[in-house]
C-alpha cells in the first residue's frame, strides 16, 4: 500500500528518488565500464601493475558513488533545504571508499597462469552475497543517519529501511544467480550486470525512500549551500 502524501514528501518526489537512485547506481557500473570492456591486459599491459590498477579501481569506484551520492542529494535538499550538498555527498561515497580500500590487498594477488584479472576474486555462495548485502546497506546507512538525524524526526528508520532494500537487493541477485553462479564475476557478461544493476536500483529506490514518508523535517538554523 503506498502511504499517503505529506506535506514534505509525496509520489512525485518518490518516483524521482527512485529514478536518481538508479541512474546513480548505473554511473557506478559505467565508470568501472571502460575497464571491463576493454580488458586488464589491454588497459594495464600482459603483467598489470598492481599499484596502477588498485589506484584505477579506487578512483573508478569513488567516483562513481559520488555521482551517485550527489544525484540522491538532489531529492534529500527538496525535503530537507537546510541539509547540505557536499555532507550528503561525504557520508555517501565515504563508506564505499573505505570498503574499497579495504579490498586493496586483494589487488596484489594475481595469477596469470590461472587468467584471473587482479581485484577481489568475488564470493559467489548465496549466502555471503545476501549477508554482505544486509551490511552494504547497514554499513551505508549509518553516516547517512548521522547526516539526517538532525533535519528529520524518527531518522532511525532510514537504516532500517535501505538495510532492507539492498538485503532484498542481494536476496532477488541470489535467485538470478542460482542457474550460474560464474555470472557475478566482473566482465563475464555485462548484460547480467546490467540487469542486476537495474533491479538494486529500482528496489533501493522504492523501498528506502519509504523511509521519507516518516521522517518530518524538523525546523534548524542551519545554512544550506
Amino acid at each position: 500500500m503506498i502511504p499517503a502524501d505529506t506535506a514534505w514528501f509525496n509520489r512525485a518526489l518518490w518516483k524521482q528518488w527512485i529514478l536518481l537512485t538508479t541512474v546513480g547506481l548505473l554511473a557506478v557500473l559505467a565508470f568501472k565500464l571502460p575497464l571491463v570492456m576493454a580488458g586488464w591486459n589491454l588497459v594495464f599491459g600482459s603483467q598489470p601493475n598492481k599499484g596502477l590498477v588498485a589506484f584505477a579501481t579506487v578512483l573508478a569506484d569513488f567516483s562513481g558513488w559520488c555521482t551517485y551520492a550527489w544525484l540522491q542529494a538532489t531529492i534529500v535538499k527538496e525535503i530537507y533545504p537546510t541539509c547540505q550538498r557536499m555532507k550528503w555527498v561525504f557520508a555517501t561515497s565515504s563508506p564505499y571508499l573505505l570498503l574499497t580500500l579495504s579490498a586493496l590487498p586483494s589487488y596484489f594477488i594475481y595469477s596469470p597462469a590461472a587468467n584471473q584479472p587482479p581485484g577481489p576474486h568475488t564470493q559467489t555462495h548465496p549466502a555471503y552475497i545476501i549477508l554482505a548485502s544486509f551490511f552494504m546497506g547497514l554499513l551505508f546507512s549509518v553516516p547517512q543517519w548521522f547526516l539526517l538525524k538532525r533535519f528529520a524526526k524518527k531518522a532511525g528508520v532510514w537504516i532500517l529501511c535501505q538495510t532492507v532494500a539492498f538485503g532484498v537487493a542481494g536476496w532477488i541477485l541470489v535467485l538470478c544467480l542460482l542457474p550460474d553462479p560464474a555470472r557475478f564475476t566482473v566482465g563475464y557478461d555485462f548484460g547480467f550486470a546490467l540487469g542486476a544493476t537495474l533491479i538494486e536500483g529500482v528496489l533501493v529506490g522504492v523501498i528506502g525512500g519509504l523511509a521519507f514518508y516518516k521522517m518530518q523535517p524538523l525546523q534548524t538554523t542551519e545554512a544550506a549551500d
